[in-house]
């Protein structure tokens, strides 16, 4: 049997060009399905079909993007990776190893990037945001968060303590002008005590789908609990800053000790290396 005649087809489309050199005059970004349909005569002999994603020029796309020690004792919060260091407002008590935050009046700004959005060019990628953190009190209060101004659709997703929970939340990209929270992956706080360091990871496949999310607690991948409402369809990317210890445009702010923050960006922890990082730094 032989082959007479190969059909490629993008996104259902047969003998589109592809130049990858070029996206302009090929794909454009987003994710397509590319088709390769082998023929004998008029008999189709073999299908081969594969799933891509482009994305725009320069985005970052994968690997640990921010890696905030909290171990300064002057000075800004410095990201020892690209950078991106945040400004502190309040007295907030730093003795080298963490942040002390008062709940009353301590947060820190760090200005919008694309690195803190986990979504290019409309399409989700994966992420990871590990915390080391101690409770000096279960009240509400707002862990790290990128939501800014809702009237300017600028709400992403947020770590916080609310209503008894340890909680992150997502909005979905088609509702982000909207206070309602579309993803949300709790944990009691009666699984925590005031004084006692915990390491939280969560995480999230890129799927655009609510059940992409992870929310783990010292490991416990199995905690969480799923109370999340209306249809996740994908991040937002907007212009909101990234704040940590206060609600982006709010006044709930947190009381406790941060040690680290980690945040990954394109990239899924396997549970093998939460718990490595877990044995690393809390044993």
């Amino acid at each position: 049997m032989s082959v007479n005649k190969i059909v490629t087809k993008v996104d259902g489309v047969e003998n589109k060009t592809i130049d990858f050199n070029d996206l302009k005059s090929g794909l454009s970004n987003g994710s397509h399905t590319i088709t390769v349909e082998a023929y004998n005569g008029a008999t189709l002999i073999s299908t081969q079909t594969r799933n891509i994603t482009i994305v725009e020029e320069g985005a970052p796309t994968t690997g640990l993007v921010a890696d905030y020690n909290f171990n300064e004792t002057s000075g800004d919060l410095i990201d020892s990776v690209n950078g991106y260091n945040g400004t502190l407002f309040g007295s907030i008590a730093r003795d080298g190893s963490k942040y002390t935050f008062n709940g009353s009046n301590t947060y820190i700004e760090i200005p919008d990037n694309n690195y803190f959005s986990f979504n290019n060019a409309g399409v989700d990628v994966p992420f990871t945001i590990r915390v080391k953190i101690t409770f000096d009190s279960l009240e509400d209060g707002w862990i790290i968060n990128k939501r800014d101004d809702p009237t300017a659709g600028n709400q992403e997703w947020q770590l916080i303590i609310y209503q008894g929970n340890l909680s992150f939340g997502a909005f979905d990209k088609n509702s982000n002008n909207s206070t309602l929270i579309i993803v949300r992956k709790n944990i009691a706080t009666s699984n925590l005590a005031v004084g006692t360091s915990y390491h939280i990871v969560v995480k999230y496949d890129g799927s655009g789908l609510s059940s992409g999310f992870q929310l783990i607690l010292n490991k416990n991948e199995t905690l969480y609990t799923d109370s999340s409402v209306g249809t996740f369809t994908g991040f937002a990317n907007s212009l909101s800053k990234l704040v940590i210890g206060k609600f982006g445009f709010g006044t709930l702010y947190s009381a406790s000790k941060i040690d680290s923050i980690r945040i990954h960006k394109g990239y899924e922890w396997t549970t093998q290396e939460i718990s490595d990082d877990f044995d690393s730094i809390m044993i």
